[in-house]
């Protein structure tokens, strides 16, 4: 089982390995801004337990990035990883000039 817990602006997975696999949706209902960027903790991260060549990870994958998928040895890092794919995404395409998508209200 993963538990989502959330205290003001951090958020925190804790991991109890049920030996099934589990699927996790993450979303923060508030949006806040920072130096004109959207915080990466607003977008849709969906967390699920699979088997990749034989090993059991998990994936973490941003709903609004499509192309955003992060794997990882527990659901924590793989959500860590997650938010910094998001960050450098966002900052990229504000470098570009580029319209970042905006979070997606609906899980």
């Amino acid at each position: 089982m993963i538990e989502w817990q959330e205290s003001r602006s951090q958020a925190s997975l804790r991991q109890e390995d049920a030996g099934r696999d589990s699927t996790v949706r993450v979303r923060i209902e508030s949006i806040e801004w920072r130096e004109d960027m959207i915080d990466p903790e607003c977008y849709n991260i969906n967390l699920r337990r699979v088997t990749v060549d034989g090993e059991m990870l998990y994936e973490a994958r941003v709903r609004e990035f499509p192309d955003a998928t992060e794997y990882a040895e527990s659901a924590q890092e793989a959500y860590e990883l997650a938010l910094d794919t998001v960050e450098a995404s966002l900052e990229v395409l504000q470098e570009q000039g580029k319209t970042p998508p905006n979070p997606s209200e609906t899980p």
